[in-house]
């Protein structure tokens, strides 16, 4: 009897779904947190991510990874209440480059904003750029 090994696909665990990230511009690089990739045969992957706001980072520990969003990204709630973001670790130690993928949820935390009347400011500013003497020229009414 023959046995012959057979390579496996790298797996993704650490279920990163439910974490919370809130909306808007991001200065600094955020953590999102930290997942496992394993594989029997090698610990050398290439990483993609489906979203380019995400990127993956190494850590200091075997297997360890962290998924953050990257600077200057823009999180928005109203745009989306969650994101889906699917890693896909490829290994590179071994001729067949299998992969394996993992989708984490990542919830969006909404920030409210303030409500800004436009019409009443281009009314303040007509007035400050005319005067009320002027009003007549812009189309309303001289006082």
């Amino acid at each position: 009897m023959n046995i012959t090994a057979v390579n496996d696909a790298p797996v993704i665990s650490d279920d990163l779904s439910g974490t919370l990230v809130t909306e808007g511009w991001i200065d600094i690089e955020i953590l999102i947190g930290t997942f496992t990739v394993t594989d029997p045969e090698t610990d050398v992957f290439d990483f993609s991510v489906n979203d380019a706001r995400f990127t993956i980072n190494i850590t200091s520990t075997a297997g360890q990874f962290e998924l953050a969003v990257r600077a200057g990204s823009n999180i928005d709630f109203e745009q989306a209440s969650s994101i889906d973001v699917q890693v896909t670790a490829t290994e590179t130690a071994t001729a067949e480059l299998l992969s394996g993928s993992w989708t984490f949820t990542i919830e969006v935390n909404n920030v409210a904003r303030e409500i800004f009347d436009a019409s009443a400011a281009i009314e303040d500013l007509t007035m400050i750029a005319y005067g009320p003497e002027d009003m007549n020229l812009m189309g309303g009414d001289k006082k």
